[in-house]
């Protein structure tokens, strides 16, 4: 059954087995693990990353906009998780990331990006701790956006942040799910709909946030852009490149 709060957020209450003391999920979120904040990315090579923010600016300048939300989004996990981990693709010069401060890294291992991720979550639960994955592609998303996911994750087994194209911009889970990691059509506005299939179908008690939009297109950046957030993310002189690149 679905209900939407007050606070804004599409709450799931669909149990898989309300019988079971082993679905039973606790309500003190007091008592729950801890969560660790684990920071999906490409290695920032230009040519790699931000392709299809290259039809509008160059190579070069997309990679250190990647550069630039890789670092925003790690210090916005460190500060809400000091043992928040960085999973790369690819590790270029490891002594990059040490001048960063980003002491903690780790190389994403899989065929596609659901069993990398699935292998991320297991890590994390491997150390006791709930996993909260989330991309370096939402420069909207803030601090109260993962407190509210860590909330949730003390009633729910997967909480799941969507985007407009969409996918989703963070995953929350409280226990192993490998199941919505594979099957799904990577990379398609059908992702987000094929998760919730696969949670609704096997009766996983799930939550939504607030949809937010990610920034993977011509018209993404121009609307991000034009928006608070990015003088709040972006260093200045990146600001202003790319809004002389595009016209603004």
């Amino acid at each position: 059954m679905w209900a939407f709060h007050q606070n804004g957020l599409f709450d799931s209450t669909i149990d898989r087995n309300p019988d079971s003391e082993a679905e039973e999920l606790t309500t003190d979120v007091s008592s729950a693990k801890p969560v660790r904040v684990q920071v999906f990315s490409k290695w920032p090579t230009p040519g790699r990353v931000k392709t299809r923010l290259t039809q509008a600016i160059l190579p070069e300048l997309a990679a250190r906009l990647q550069w630039s939300w890789l670092i925003h989004t790690y210090s916005l996990a460190s500060s809400f998780d000091a043992e928040a981990e960085l999973w790369l693709d690819e590790i270029g010069d490891s002594s990059v990331l040490f001048q960063l401060g980003i002491r903690k890294t780790r190389l994403q291992k899989g065929k596609d990006l659901g069993e990398r991720m699935r292998r991320a979550t297991e890590s994390a639960f491997s150390e006791g701790c709930n996993s909260l994955i989330i991309g370096t592609d939402c420069p909207y998303m803030n601090s109260a956006y993962l407190e509210k996911a860590r909330v949730l994750l003390g009633s729910n087994h997967v909480v799941l942040g969507p985007a407009t194209d969409g996918g989703y911009t963070l995953i929350g889970l409280s226990a192993a799910r490998p199941e919505i990691f594979s099957g799904i059509p990577w990379g398609t506005e059908k992702v987000l709909a094929a998760t919730l299939q696969k949670l609704s179908a096997g009766g996983v008690r799930f939550s939504l946030l607030e949809t937010l939009s990610d920034v993977d297109r011509p018209e993404d950046l121009q609307a991000f852009l034009q928006s608070s957030a990015a003088s709040e993310v972006l260093e200045p002189d990146i600001y202003r490149e790319l809004k002389q690149a595009l016209g603004n």
